[in-house]
């Protein structure tokens, strides 16, 4: 089974503007090793990064093994300990600066985009409230501007390489909206003409109507990367299950590491009196941090 590394980081069209999402690992050093639903995590300082884990906990009791018995293969259930639980681990590394980072996952692990983002989120909701009320508090008479700027939440989106992004657009249930680089393009309206020539880049930002044919939305997308005609592109909408997300593709190196899981589990140790030193001492977590080090790797992850 692998164990695959995947890049992610968070809208800022979404956050609130009073706190930074890579806070969000602050608040989680406030609670570490307190469950949160079926979910355990922490996370210590390493340098410019956090480095941490995810533990997703499993409410099952029993589970079964299959092993040869006489030549015969025998399928048989098992029972854990009293004070036994069934777990699958994640680790991860976040750069202090945006919060961007690399998350490694196998497929009965926590996932990305669900598990990994919605413990985040609610994590980020529960310090973005404190920071509100002990701002109240200090001064009730808070004017309004600078209470909206509390307002917002934590998205997570996954950085992809080309091919990937192509496949998860058209996957898309719905598509809200496009933003991306013009590549080339031609103004015919006289009085942008000055603006054009002087500026560095030039960025659209589409909406679509949600009755709109996303298929045709979808090709057209994927067809005007394909062509040259933009790129940094970055899509949101709403999968088949109705989730919102957010993918974006950078046409830098690949992002993506594979790890063997066996390789990994044979060095796992973490003792939850002491999970910071169980971080800074994973082999797992020094993999992340030097491919995360690497110069394109960075540009990718905005750093």
């Amino acid at each position: 089974m692998k164990m695959r590394v995947y890049g992610f980081g968070w809208n800022p069209e979404f956050a609130p503007k009073a706190v930074l999402p890579a806070a969000v690992f602050e608040r989680i050093t406030e609670v570490p090793g307190r469950e949160f639903g079926s979910h355990l995590a922490a996370v210590t300082k390493l340098g410019d990064w956090w480095g941490g884990l995810l533990l997703k906990i499993r409410d099952a009791r029993k589970f079964t093994r299959l092993r040869k018995e006489d030549g015969v293969l025998v399928l048989s259930a098992h029972e854990l300990e009293n004070d036994e639980r069934l777990a699958e681990t994640n680790f991860f590394v976040a750069h202090e600066s945006n919060g961007h980072g690399l998350y490694c996952h196998h497929y009965l692990s926590a996932s990305l985009l669900g598990d990994f983002g919605y413990y985040c989120s609610s994590r980020f909701a529960e310090m973005v409230k404190a920071r509100k009320e002990k701002r109240l508090e200090e001064d009730p008479k808070l004017p309004t501007a600078h209470r909206n700027a509390f307002r917002g939440r934590l998205v997570l989106e996954q950085i992809l390489k080309p091919g990937s992004f192509d496949n998860y657009v058209r996957e898309l249930r719905q598509i809200n909206t496009l933003e991306a680089n013009l590549v080339t393009f031609k103004l015919t309206n006289r009085h942008f003409a000055p603006l054009a020539m002087q500026a560095k880049r030039k960025k659209i930002i589409l909406g679509f109507d949600p009755n709109a044919h996303m298929g045709q939305i979808a090709s057209a997308i994927v067809e005007c990367r394909h062509d040259g005609l933009i790129d940094k592109a970055k899509v949101v909408g709403k999968d088949q299950s109705g989730r919102e997300q957010t993918y974006r593709t950078n046409n830098d190196a690949a992002l993506f590491g594979e790890y063997e899981y066996d390789d990994v589990v044979a060095n796992l140790s973490v003792r939850f009196d002491d999970m910071e030193g169980s971080i800074r001492r994973s082999d797992l977590i020094a993999r992340l941090l030097e491919t995360a080090n690497d110069p394109k790797v960075k540009r990718l992850l905005g750093i």
